[in-house]
């Protein structure tokens, strides 16, 4: 499946020409930078990671790419800038790479992995200072209702892991709020949402929210 990058303009409320061909990418994922001219792209079905640079009328400068440095089949879960201006990629069985753009090169960390897949591709909550990530590890229900049982917390200068949370039910995916108080786990299956503590990890509540919550968006 061929993917590109469309550009719209919130103002006036259409869609500018430029636009950015990512080439066979699939479902991929959007890493975004701090400057609106420059985003990176993971590519799980080409199994590469494409770096795009915009002008500033958002028009393709360059657009390169590295392979990743596993095999296609490990898969890719999620990818953010860490604080140390790398860029920090989950692969499907929850180990975690560096890729740093100035060298080209990857390195792995601390965290390394299992032998099947255990995260589901999600942009898994952060918090504010982007010290710390929250990653769900399965495996994924039966039913397909639920992604992970566990959520795993590493500190993203050093990825030593600083904690995990076994949940009283799986669940599907996870937010964090705003002043980083609170992680809200989403369980579809049970219609609520579980309400954890990222400092003592401990489950405080659950909320029932009826329907199937699929999403968490926290506002301000």
């Amino acid at each position: 499946m061929v993917v590109a990058k469309w550009t719209f303009d919130t103002k006036r409320e259409h869609f500018l020409s430029a636009h950015v061909d990512l080439g066979n990418c699939g479902y991929g994922q959007f890493v975004l930078s701090a400057t609106a001219n420059h985003f990176d792209f993971l590519c799980p079905t080409t199994n590469r990671l494409r770096s795009i640079e915009l002008d500033t009328d958002y028009h393709e400068v360059s657009n390169t790419f590295a392979k990743l440095p596993w095999p296609r089949d490990y898969g890719v879960s999620d990818g953010f800038s860490s604080p140390n201006g790398k860029l920090a990629i989950v692969r499907g069985d929850g180990a975690i790479y560096e890729w740093n753009a100035a060298t080209q090169q990857f390195s792995t960390t601390a965290v390394s992995g299992v032998s099947h897949r255990i995260v589901y591709p999600f942009a898994w909550p952060r918090s504010q200072d982007g010290t710390k990530v929250y990653v769900g590890y399965g495996p994924t229900t039966p039913d397909g209702m639920a992604t992970s049982a566990e959520l795993r917390v590493f500190d993203t200068s050093t990825w030593r892991q600083l904690g995990r949370i076994n949940t009283s039910v799986p669940f599907w995916s996870a937010s964090i709020s705003n002043d980083g108080k609170f992680v809200y786990a989403l369980v579809p299956a049970e219609h609520r949402v579980l309400v954890i503590d990222p400092t003592s990890l401990r489950e405080k509540r659950g909320i029932s929210v009826g329907r199937t919550p699929a999403l968490a968006l926290v506002a301000p």
